[in-house]
């Protein structure tokens, strides 16, 4: 009977360990979740106040260049899309994508079909300097200039 009270002392003596060591990792476990909701909240702070600029940013480019922009459905890829620049017809629009996938952009389709020697001397100049703004006017060069023609 000795022994019997002595082996459940000491197994409950070993789940009270157990116990006291899960309370421990219960609360590392809470101190991490609440450490990684208080960076996602700032990173989402981040972005909320980015985005406030963003916008301002995106009707400049669409008043001042005529230009409109969307998802491909392809993650790392843009569509852009000029209108105006046809002075015979306003409706008119070119377009081209650009891959933003690797290090280096990529403009993968332009319709109409430009000169790919000058897309690829302007998207060089944007590989080297990263002026999107700067890239995006000489496109819309490339677009009125082949239109005209």
């Amino acid at each position: 009977m000795h022994e019997a009270i002595h082996e459940l002392n000491s197994r409950r003596g070993d789940h009270l360990t157990r116990r006291d060591e899960l309370k421990i990792q219960i609360v590392e476990v809470q101190q991490a979740i609440d450490r990684r909701r208080r960076a996602q909240k700032q990173h989402q702070m981040q972005l909320d106040s980015q985005a406030s600029n963003n916008g301002p940013e995106l009707r400049f480019w669409e008043t001042s260049l005529c230009l409109r922009m969307e998802g491909t459905g392809v993650d790392d890829q843009l569509r852009f899309i000029y209108t105006h620049v046809d002075e015979k017809d306003w409706d008119r629009e070119c377009m081209f994508e650009l891959s933003m996938e690797k290090a280096d952009y990529e403009v993968l389709e332009t319709r109409p079909s430009l000169d790919r020697d000058s897309v690829q001397a302007v998207l060089d100049r944007l590989n080297e300097t990263r002026d999107l703004a700067g890239f995006l006017k000489s496109m819309r060069l490339l677009c009125t200039d082949t239109v005209k023609h």
